[in-house]
C-alpha cells in the first residue's frame, strides 16, 4: 500500500514538472501573437510580376529585379546608418580585446551558400528544438560565416540565409581569446566584415526563400548603389566611395572567392530566390521557446549596416 502511494506521488511530481517546463518554454501570448493572425500570403499582383520576370530569366534587365514584393516605398538613406555611427563615434567599439558595445551589436546576420549548406543547417537547427550545435559542421568549419549586408556575399552560393539573433547576444574579436566552444559570436576586422556563428545557442530564428528576405536584399542593393555611405562585407575601393547611382559599388562589396561578382551572377541568384518564393519553398525556423511568427523574425528595422 505504502509503495503504491509513493509511486503515485512520484507520478504526480513528474506530471507537474513536465507541464511547468512546457509552460516556461512557451512565449508570452500577449507579446507573441499566433502565426494565424499574421498574413503571409503573396498578392496576386506581385506574384504575376515575378512570374513574368522568371519567364524572362537572364534576359530581363537588372532594374526589373529591383522591385519589392511588399508595397513599401523604397527610400535610400542619406544619413549615417546605425553601425556607421558606432564606427565613427567610438573606434574602440570593434577593438582587438573587447566585446562589441551592447548598443552597437547587430541582431540580424546573412550568409549565402550552396544547397548543401542549407541542408546542413536544416539538420542541425531543426524547427522547434533547442539549438546548441555548430549550425554548419563541415571539415574544419568553426560555424556559419556571415555578414551584416544582405547582398554583399551573393557570389558564395545560390541561397541566402537570414539569422535573427537573441537580444543581448555577445560578440568578441576572433583574434583575441575567442574559442568556438563557448558559442559566442566572433567578428573579424578590419579587412573583412566577417561574423562567425559557432553555435545555435544565440540564434532566435532563421529563414530562407521568403519574400521578406528578397526585399531586404533589394533594399541593400539600392542603398549601396545610391552612393550614400555604407559598410559592406569588403571595403569599397577609393574610386567607388563617392560615386553615385553606380551598380559597380554592389559588385565590389564582396570578395570574388567562389565566383566573380557580376550582374549575371546576381540575377541568377535572384531568379533562384524568386523560384523558391513562388513555389512556397521558403521557411522560417524557430528555436524552442521563442515567439513563433514571421513578424517577430522579420523585425521592422533590422540593424544591418545599410538600413
Amino acid at each position: 500500500m505504502k509503495n503504491n502511494i509513493f509511486l503515485k506521488l512520484i507520478f504526480c511530481f513528474i506530471l507537474v514538472f513536465r507541464f511547468s517546463s512546457v509552460a516556461k518554454a512557451s512565449p508570452d501570448e500577449s507579446v507573441c501573437p499566433s502565426e494565424d493572425s499574421i498574413t503571409n500570403s503573396l498578392s496576386l499582383k506581385e506574384s504575376a510580376y515575378f512570374n513574368n520576370l522568371l519567364a524572362q530569366g537572364l534576359n530581363a534587365p537588372l532594374e526589373s529585379f529591383l522591385h519589392l514584393w511588399s508595397e513599401e516605398t523604397i527610400v535610400t538613406n542619406n544619413d549615417d546608418t546605425y553601425f556607421l555611427k558606432c564606427l565613427e563615434n567610438d573606434e574602440t567599439v570593434f577593438s582587438y580585446e573587447i566585446m562589441i558595445e551592447r548598443n552597437c551589436r547587430p541582431d540580424v546576420l546573412y550568409s549565402w551558400g550552396p544547397l548543401a549548406k542549407l541542408q546542413n543547417i536544416q539538420r542541425h537547427l531543426p524547427d522547434g528544438e533547442i539549438w546548441r550545435n555548430n549550425p554548419n559542421p563541415y571539415k574544419t568549419s568553426t560555424g556559419v560565416w556571415a555578414t551584416i549586408s544582405p547582398v554583399s556575399t551573393f557570389n558564395y552560393g545560390l541561397i541566402p540565409i537570414r539569422f535573427k539573433l537573441k537580444k543581448g547576444t555577445p560578440f568578441t574579436n576572433k583574434d583575441s581569446r575567442w574559442s568556438d566552444s563557448d558559442g559566442i559570436i566572433a567578428y573579424s576586422l578590419p579587412d573583412l566584415m566577417d561574423f562567425i556563428i559557432p553555435s545555435g545557442k544565440y540564434i532566435e530564428s532563421w529563414s530562407y526563400g521568403t519574400s521578406e528576405l528578397y526585399d531586404e536584399i533589394i533594399k541593400d542593393i539600392l542603398q549601396i548603389r545610391s552612393g550614400e555611405k555604407v559598410v559592406t562585407y569588403y571595403h569599397l575601393t577609393q574610386d567607388l566611395v563617392h560615386t553615385t547611382n553606380n551598380i559597380k559599388r554592389v559588385f565590389k562589396s564582396g570578395v570574388p572567392e567562389n565566383e566573380k561578382q557580376t550582374e549575371t551572377v546576381l540575377k541568377t541568384r535572384l531568379l533562384e530566390l524568386i523560384k523558391m518564393i513562388l513555389a512556397d519553398e521558403g521557411k522560417v525556423y524557430y528555436q524552442n521557446g521563442v515567439c513563433h511568427n514571421r513578424k517577430a523574425h522579420y523585425t521592422e528595422k533590422p540593424t544591418y549596416f545599410n538600413q
